[in-house]
């Protein structure tokens, strides 16, 4: 059985943790899961570290960046 457990969510992104059980109950596995905004898996890590890490360079990335203003001032006697 798998049993999912969210962690984090953020900018549609969340992090998982994953635990993977036989039909005693006893755990089998344990891993952590980056899912985008579609449900898609976009990663998959043994520590919550390196999981955390991911989730949280793909949510920087996700932030609208602030716009740079220019200026069509051309300075004097221009």
């Amino acid at each position: 059985m798998k049993n999912r457990e969210r962690l984090f969510s953020e900018n549609g992104l969340s992090l998982e943790k994953v635990t993977l059980t036989d039909k005693n109950g006893e755990v089998i596995d344990t891993f952590f899961e980056v899912i985008g905004p579609s449900g898609t898996v976009i990663a998959s890590f043994n520590s919550l570290e390196e999981a955390t890490l991911k989730f949280n360079t793909l949510v920087d990335d996700a932030r609208p960046k602030p716009k740079v203003k220019t200026s069509s001032f051309s300075g004097p006697g221009m």
